[in-house]
């Protein structure tokens, strides 16, 4: 379900960030990008907004192979994928 209210997306932790570090390599750690998503106050909405949109990156906390597993759990289809 996405967010019913806007996304105040300034509030997002990984602003100001190296957008990189979001799009690992195959085989890269995701520790770096996952900790700075653990302590920002819009995770959850990142997250909700990128099980349906986004098919790369971390994003609120979720690396693109753990979104396929959750999609594919809950019949979630992706759309307008970036």
């Amino acid at each position: 379900m996405m967010p019913t209210h806007p996304v105040d997306w300034s509030q997002a932790n990984c602003i100001g960030t190296d957008n990189e570090a979001f799009y690992p390599e195959v085989g890269e750690s995701v520790r770096a990008p996952k900790k700075i998503c653990s302590r920002c106050p819009i995770i959850n909405e990142c997250f909700t907004y990128a099980i349906h949109h986004e098919r790369h990156g971390i994003w609120g906390g979720s690396s693109a192979n753990e979104r396929i597993q959750i999609r594919r759990k809950n019949n979630i289809i992706l759309t307008g994928a970036g």
